[in-house]
């Protein structure tokens, strides 16, 4: 599939290419998450509302080591959620952190992607992948049928539970959209605003 393992070396370890990550969202899924949006996609969805997210080259280098660091000491949060980009075309990167993560703590993780599961069972490492997460939004982004609230980009997509840990009940939630501004001025907004649109 064109785009898969596109994730860069740094320092001959396993590395993800990010667009940025949040260290504690509130509208990414159930409870307070730290978010990961990796950088590249190759789906191109019309209307794509993070086009900053899509191109290929190297951004954000931070290898699986450092990233699972950040995520596993950041205090309160629920779990992790994998953005994009999108996230399953770097999978073996997205894998072995979730290994990790599963495996040394308590956090959950949830995964969004513009592949369907069928798609992501044809990939190399997929089927591993889907086991070692709890929550899938699955497929493309479709601009005429974008939802104005909940954790689904558009009414085409799936929320699949791959675990027993949550229900559709943990991942409705009054917030939707959240604005952040850093020290160094720059603004992240994440969620979906009044009119629909997916940030």
């Amino acid at each position: 599939m064109p785009g898969l393992n596109t994730n860069m070396e740094k320092k001959d370890k396993l590395t993800f290419n990010l667009h940025g990550y949040i260290p504690r969202s509130s509208v990414n899924g159930p409870g307070e998450r730290f978010v990961i949006f990796t950088q590249g996609c190759s789906r191109l969805c019309p209307g794509c509302n993070n086009i900053d997210a899509l191109a290929h080259e190297p951004r954000m280098l931070m290898t699986v080591d450092e990233l699972y660091d950040k995520a596993a000491t950041t205090k309160g949060i629920e779990g992790v959620t994998f953005s994009g980009g999108e996230p399953l075309e770097q999978i073996d990167a997205c894998l072995e952190l979730c290994r990790r993560l599963r495996s040394e703590t308590g956090l959950s993780m949830l995964v969004y992607t513009g592949f369907n599961p069928d798609e992501i069972k044809a990939m190399p490492l997929g089927e591993e992948f889907l086991n070692t997460i709890d929550v899938l939004v699955a497929g493309p982004f479709i601009k005429e049928s974008k939802c104005k609230s909940g954790l689904a980009g558009s009414n085409n997509q799936e929320i699949i539970f791959l675990t027993y840990r949550y229900t559709m009940n943990d991942i409705e939630h009054p917030d939707d959209f959240e604005i952040f501004v850093y020290p160094d001025g720059h603004v992240v907004m994440t969620g979906i605003l009044p009119d629909g649109d997916v940030l």
